[in-house]
């Protein structure tokens, strides 16, 4: 994210830590959402190696791409599958979002064979530059369907989350336009720290 390659790799340390301890507590039935965030310290830590790694050509770009990886090809189908699978009640609706965020990630998947990209810092932050079609209108696609699956799930924890999460994009969208992809990833892998006190909340009761 932004700042430097500290900020990235202690968040990353941080979240794996949280993660374990989450994984661990996590039954059976949870252990998808216990993942999310041990996955997203290894995004962090994508993004650590990148900074550190700036303008050093296939270094940088290993970085980018496994860092984009999950940004623009894992969570848009890790995340609706994940809930799809938790929410039995609302399968109906959130079977649509699997199939959006399996569609996202397609398209985001050809842009990343197909065209150029470029990695470069901008106002504190990584700027992922790639120049994918009707860019808004995906990125758009993508927020509907990271958060939409939490705001349409029966769970009234899970449409908190959405909300912060949905409230972050709005932020990142906002202040950091240039650099949202970057940005963006950060607020979520840090709110994604809370699946832990929601993991041993239900292990108490």
């Amino acid at each position: 994210m932004c700042y430097s390659a500290g900020a990235s790799l202690v968040a990353s340390g941080g979240l794996a830590t949280i993660g374990i301890a989450t994984y661990r507590a996590a039954d059976k039935k949870h252990k998808m959402l216990a993942a999310i965030p041990i996955i997203f310290a290894v995004q962090q830590a994508f993004e650590g190696f990148q900074w550190i790694s700036l303008g050093v050509g296939k270094p940088s770009m290993i970085a980018a791409y496994s860092f984009l990886f999950f940004a623009f090809l894992f969570w848009p189908v890790y995340m609706p599958y994940t809930i799809f699978k938790l929410d039995p009640k609302r399968r109906k609706i959130l079977k649509w979002l699997v199939g959006f965020g399996i569609a996202v990630a397609l398209i985001f998947l050809l842009s990343l064979l197909y065209l150029p990209l470029s990695v470069y810092p901008r106002g504190g932050s990584i700027c992922y530059d790639i120049n994918v079609p009707f860019s808004q209108l995906l990125v758009a696609f993508y927020v509907f369907v990271t958060c939409g699956v939490l705001l349409f799930s029966s769970n009234k924890v899970f449409n908190w989350f959405g909300v912060l999460l949905l409230l972050s994009a709005v932020i990142s969208e906002i202040f950091f336009f240039y650099t949202f992809t970057s940005v963006w990833c950060f607020f979520a892998a840090m709110l994604s720290s809370l699946v832990y006190f929601y993991i041993r909340h239900l292990k108490m009761y």
